[in-house]
């Protein structure tokens, strides 16, 4: 698995998300740290693929959608559109901003990836393909 950055989850966390994943199935099989068992080995054994960061991945843009439909107080935050000052230097990095980047690629807006969760069935689309990409 490529530990790439994606959609709103930085390098950090994904290395973290893959080695429970990893951990979890070491105390599954009962394989034991001293026995220097590669992690391909143990997925072998197992037989399955890393999957927890595409499970979380797909979880974070169906939450996202779902957020977005609802006229809520979620969805102004989400959308970033509270009034008052904004902070000096530089701004933060916010949580839409990072899942569009990760997503699309910066090639559409901010606003116009937000919009696409009011289509169902386009967001769903969009969703499984995001989470079916190499590298994410």
């Amino acid at each position: 698995m490529d530990t790439k950055a994606g959609p709103s989850t930085k390098r950090p966390l994904i290395r973290r998300i893959v080695a429970a994943e990893m951990w979890f199935l070491r105390r599954i099989l009962k394989i034991s740290w001293a026995e220097r068992t590669s992690n391909e080995v143990v997925l072998r054994r197992a037989g399955v693929k890393k999957e927890a960061v595409h499970i979380v991945r797909k979880r974070q843009l169906s939450f996202v959608g779902h957020i977005y439909r609802e006229d809520d107080l979620e969805r102004l935050t989400l959308t970033g559109r509270v009034q008052g000052k904004r902070d000096r230097g530089r701004q933060r990095v916010t949580f839409s901003h990072s899942l569009n980047q990760g997503v699309t690629q910066g090639t559409r807006s901010k606003n116009e990836f937000l919009r696409l969760a009011d289509n169902r069935e386009e967001w769903r689309l969009m969703t499984a393909d995001v989470c079916n990409r190499p590298g994410t």
